[in-house]
C-alpha cells in the first residue's frame, strides 16, 4: 500500500510541515496507521491523513520518557494514541450543536454527573474549520476527550501493534481531559475532575 503525503492545510502551515517531516522519518508507522484504518472525513473538517499522521506522533511519543521532556505534549501524545488503540470513536460536530453548548451554563450546576457513568471513556471531536480558534488566534479542528475512573483502569490501557498504553495513577476518583494540539503546533490540555456529589471541580 502506498503512503499517501500530507495534503498541506493553508490554514495549518506549521503543523503540516511538521507533519511531513515526521512522514518521512517515520514512513513505516503511518503506513501501518493507514493500513489499519481509513476515514473519510466530511468536506470542511480535518482530513484523515491529517489526523493520521497527528496519530503517529502521538504513538511515538507517548512514552515515560517524554513525560519527562513535555507534559502537555504527553498527555495530548497519551490520550490521542489511547483514543486510536481503543478504536473510538470520531464525532463530526456541527456548528450548531457548538453554538448551543455555547449558549448553556449546564456544566457549571451542582451535582450535574451525578450518578452518570459514560459509555465511551475516549471519543474524539471533529470542529469545523474556522470555527474555533485559541486566544492566540490560532485554529482547533479536533479535540480529544478521555475520562479515567480509578474504578476502571482499563479505560487507561491499549495495546496495538508493538505499542503498549498502561495506567498511571489519578489525583481524583474520576477525572476528565480534553486535549489538542492547534494549527501551529501549540498543545493545548485541559481537564477537570469530578466529585463525588457529580459536581466539576
Amino acid at each position: 500500500m502506498k503512503v499517501k503525503s500530507i495534503i498541506f492545510d493553508e490554514n495549518n502551515p506549521n503543523r503540516d510541515r511538521s507533519l511531513k517531516m515526521f512522514e518521512n522519518i517515520y514512513k513505516g508507522l503511518l503506513k501501518e496507521i493507514r493500513g489499519d484504518r481509513a476515514y473519510k472525513m466530511p468536506p470542511k473538517y480535518i482530513n484523515w491523513q491529517t489526523l493520521s499522521g497527528i496519530i503517529s506522533v502521538a504513538l511515538s511519543s507517548c512514552t515515560v520518557e517524554y513525560l519527562r521532556v513535555d507534559l502537555s505534549a504527553f498527555i495530548h501524545s497519551y490520550r490521542t494514541a489511547l483514543w486510536f488503540i481503543k478504536d473510538a470513536p470520531i464525532y463530526c460536530l456541527t456548528q450548531q450543536l457548538i453554538t448551543a453548548f455555547d449558549q448553556t451554563n449546564a456544566l457549571a450546576k451542582p451535582g450535574i454527573l451525578r450518578g452518570w457513568q459514560p459509555s465511551l471513556p475516549s471519543f474524539l471531536l471533529a470542529i469545523p474549520k474556522g470555527l474555533i480558534h485559541t486566544p492566540d488566534g490560532t485554529e482547533v479542528d479536533y479535540l480529544t476527550v478521555s475520562c479515567s475512573d480509578c474504578d476502571y483502569p482499563s479505560w487507561n490501557y491499549g495495546k496495538w501493534s508493538n505499542i503498549e498504553i498502561k495506567p498511571f495513577a489519578l489525583k481524583h476518583g474520576r477525572y476528565f481531559q480534553i486535549c489538542t494540539v492547534d494549527s501551529y503546533e501549540t498543545v493545548w490540555p485541559s481537564g477537570t475532575g469530578v466529585k463525588s456529589d457529580g459536581t466539576l471541580i
